[in-house]
């Protein structure tokens, strides 16, 4: 906006018509500035009944509800319109705070969600509000149940060895839709496409594909269902009314032997895992029987394993390092922008300034582990003490939460495991002071530390190792306080220097 500056007041107005009458976009009450004043008007045909939820305790100055005669040229006569009108005033900014994974789930909003068609002379028509009954209503879908039953099509492409256990022919398969089928970037949850379509297109977006794909699983006779969800950033689905306006993609699950196994056709990952996106809390499951709520997290775990080498030179301090990343940090990396761009990987992990990266090198790359070597030099400017921090490129540096407290949940995406090992080579003539040992948790095994180290004369090394797990990802805003100082005391922890003196 031309000329605006700190402290400026500038005021707009706009309308949105619409022909989608049965889903109403959301109307935002918080700015991330300060909003002097928000009105929001509203004109519907009163034949289709909306239920009005003001989100997040905030309270109008105004409210009123009507009606008005609107004329229709299609019809040739006036159509009665119910109207709403509400107004919020001096309201506070929205802050986005650390590890908030859906900033649309806090933040001060209007919400409209239709209930019922009184259409004229008709019976009025119900719609879904709650699960069960929306659970029904897509099982009827002809772009949803009805794509899921129709899966002989895999037939024409793929032939299992008839003696392949069904893990392994539900592996064949989502291998077959993740070679044969691009996923064109956008997120769906149901399909206009049949499985020869997908396929002589070649691309389809994530309901086209993972739809048509547990189809086709479900033609080789494996139990499978589909499993709509809200993915990370996008808001949370309603725990009690569903709105197809909160839901944005689906997944399968598959039940083997006794256990389920979620995956994802339309991503790279193997059977068994999903994207980091769709880690969203919780999906729902939709079957004739047995539908409901799954939990999407299950218990996935990223682990990282870093092995140093740091040895003493006369003016210099070698770091020789290895590291290993598997898991969801595997699928993190592999999936992001940088990981093709050698030199952005390495800054995303040798990420401490006071090192000089000498060589980085990715020497295996499977997309479940990711291995790599690196090694790096630091000056030394005192000889007669060194200071000598045995972690490098800590994911965590410093303390994350900073703040005294929080609205929103803090969510960590998966289980993250990290285990630290390093030797320290002292020189001949030289001493050290070592940091104080520590093992401590958060409520029994929530968060579990753990830090040691021990020194042997003979070889003149010095062995430290220091495990950190988040077993627990999400953390409500009274656990907070309690999460803050966990992770106080581990990030000074790791972030102590062994203290090198000449004797």
């Amino acid at each position: 906006m031309p000329q605006i500056r700190d402290n400026s007041v500038y005021e707009f107005e706009y309308e949105i018509q619409s022909e989608y009458i049965t889903q109403l976009d959301n109307w935002d009450i918080q700015m991330e500035y300060p909003v002097l004043y928000n009105e929001y008007n509203l004109q519907m045909p009163a034949f289709f009944i909306f239920r009005t939820t003001v989100r997040r305790g905030f309270s109008p100055s105004k409210e009123k509800k009507g009606e008005v005669d609107r004329y229709n040229s299609a019809i040739n006569r006036n159509i009665r319109y119910n109207t709403y009108d509400i107004v919020f005033e001096k309201i506070h900014p929205f802050e986005v705070e650390p590890f908030m994974t859906n900033p649309t789930d806090y933040i001060g909003k209007v919400t409209q969600q239709l209930v019922r068609i009184d259409w004229p002379n008709e019976v009025p028509k119900v719609i879904a509000i709650t699960y069960d009954d929306f659970n029904k209503t897509l099982l009827d879908d002809s772009f949803f149940g009805k794509v899921i039953k129709k899966g002989s099509f895999i037939k024409d492409y793929l032939n299992p060895d008839k003696d392949a256990s069904q893990l392994e022919i539900a592996r064949q398969v989502l291998s077959f839709f993740q070679n044969k089928i691009q996923w064109d970037g956008t997120h769906h949850f149901k399909s206009g496409k049949s499985g020869n379509q997908l396929f002589k297109a070649g691309k389809g977006d994530t309901g086209d594909i993972n739809l048509n794909y547990i189809a086709a699983l479900n033609e080789f006779g494996i139990s499978t269902f589909p499993v709509i969800l809200s993915t990370r950033g996008h808001g949370s689905m309603h725990s009690v009314y569903p709105n197809a306006s909160e839901i944005n993609y689906v997944v399968a699950v598959s039940a083997i032997d006794d256990k389920l196994y979620f995956s994802d056709a339309s991503s790279i990952l193997p059977f068994g895992f999903l994207p980091i996106k769709c880690l969203n809390y919780n999906g729902y499951l939709v079957n004739e029987v047995g539908h409901g709520w799954l939990d999407l997290k299950k218990e996935y775990t990223g682990k990282h394993t870093s092995l140093t080498e740091i040895v003493r030179k006369e003016d210099l301090i070698e770091y020789q390092q290895t590291y290993s990343r598997s898991g969801y940090f595997a699928f993190k990396d592999q999936t992001s922008d940088y990981f093709e761009n050698s030199a952005e990987y390495q800054t995303k992990i040798c990420n401490d300034k006071s090192l000089r990266v000498q060589s980085f090198e990715v020497t295996d790359a499977k997309i479940d582990n990711i291995k790599i070597k690196a090694s790096s030099v630091a000056d030394v400017e005192d000889d007669d003490i060194i200071y000598i921090k045995p972690f490098l490129h800590l994911p965590y540096s410093e303390n994350p939460f900073t703040r005294e407290s929080r609205i929103s949940n803090v969510d960590f995406p998966f289980r993250e495991d990290y285990k630290f090992v390093t030797t320290i080579n002292l020189m001949e003539g030289e001493t050290f002071e070592a940091p104080e040992k520590m093992a401590s948790a958060l409520h029994e095994d929530w968060i579990v530390f753990k830090y040691n180290h021990s020194f042997n004369e003979s070889t003149r090394k010095i062995n430290v190792v220091a495990d950190f797990k988040i077993n627990k990802t999400v953390y409500d805003s009274e656990e907070y306080s309690d999460l803050k100082e966990a992770f106080e005391k581990i990030t000074n922890k790791l972030n102590e220097p062994f203290v090198i003196r000449k004797l």
